[in-house]
């Protein structure tokens, strides 16, 4: 079980950054397309900045890996 992990879109459609979020959560989805076309079997968990939802989210899929597609949170700083 692999658990793709993304940014949760939290901006407004016409936001000139809404593009990046659209973006994404087609990366999100392609990826675990092409995990599923290889046999695994796959989850997906868009994420905010409250780290509980991500501890629960873990807790509930309970993969035996991650792919972690977050990286960069609107007036925060970038997660590596």
């Amino acid at each position: 079980r692999i658990l793709v992990i993304h940014n949760e879109p939290v901006l407004p459609e016409h936001h000139p950054d809404s593009f990046s979020e659209a973006e994404v959560l087609e990366s999100a989805t392609a990826v675990a397309e092409v995990l599923r076309a290889e046999g695994h079997e796959v989850s997906q968990l868009g994420i905010g900045r409250d780290p509980r939802a991500l501890l629960d989210g873990v807790a509930r899929n309970r993969p035996d890996a991650v792919f972690n597609l977050p990286q960069l949170w609107v007036g925060g700083p970038g997660l590596h």
